[in-house]
């Protein structure tokens, strides 16, 4: 079964087909099965689809194109003290409690003969819309973090550009076909939500600080050098992006 006809895969190139955008049901169960085996190197059993079509914690978003799917987001919205330390519990600074909101990414994906035309950037624009509204208790929320593939440089790519910050490296966190695979968390922080602070992000925050109060380059490279043998020689200290310091704004689609 494929989740595109041959004739719409052809004239897809040419763009005669609008994407519009709703919400999955269980209807779509089968459907998004299809489009899934297109899009991610794991399989999800067939409860995890009946779960986010029905619960209410979830947020299911699909891009449709002439009556099929042909781009999927996922997200559930949990409390902070429901995330295990691993997937992104620590990803918050201290003085936000137990019961502030998170949203977590499960999936993001858009089937390959619809890639390169935006659809992924704006299933997240419209789910962050959703979960700024002030509609939604959820509103609230401090910050969006996911999990990615490390060899997936083009998601990657995607999240910097939608300004995601690199957290944590995740060793033999996938086991694909049977074969362990290291991953990346990745957090964007929303709403006035802002990571833990340690004695290395003082000290990259204060290079930004001067950078920001532009003092001569060589001073500058001085600094940035320095930063990076910090990290590198405090025992602990997270060997990540900085929060503070922006990646280059990269728009990618999946």
């Amino acid at each position: 079964m494929d989740v595109v006809p041959t004739d719409l895969k052809v004239r897809n190139k040419l763009g005669h087909f609008p994407i519009s955008f709703r919400f999955l049901g269980t209807s779509d169960i089968e459907e998004m099965k299809v489009l899934c085996k297109y899009c991610f190197p794991l399989d999800y059993p067939h409860f995890w689809y009946s779960l986010i079509t029905s619960d209410s914690r979830f947020f299911s978003l699909a891009a449709v194109s002439n009556g099929k799917i042909v781009g999927m987001l996922v997200a559930e919205v949990k409390c902070k003290c429901q995330v295990a330390t691993d997937q992104g519990s620590d990803i918050l600074a201290s003085k936000f409690g137990p019961d502030t909101p998170v949203a977590y990414i499960l999936s993001l994906g858009v089937h390959p003969y619809f890639r390169r035309r935006g659809i992924a950037s704006r299933l997240f624009e419209k789910f962050m819309t959703e979960m700024t509204s002030s509609r939604r208790s959820q509103a609230s929320i401090k910050a969006v973090y996911l999990h990615v593939l490390a060899t997936n440089t083009s998601a990657i790519r995607f999240y910097l550009g939608l300004n995601f910050q690199r957290w944590n490296y995740l060793k033999s966190y996938y086991i694909i076909d049977g074969r362990q695979c290291d991953g990346f968390s990745y957090v964007l922080y929303v709403n006035g939500g802002r990571p833990p602070w340690s004695y290395c992000e003082l000290f990259v925050n204060t290079v930004q600080a001067l950078q920001d109060l532009q003092p001569c380059k060589v001073s500058v490279r001085l600094l940035q050098w320095f930063c990076g043998m910090f990290r590198s020689i405090i025992p602990g200290s997270r060997k990540v992006i900085s929060p503070v310091l922006r990646q280059p704004r990269l728009c990618h689609d999946m």
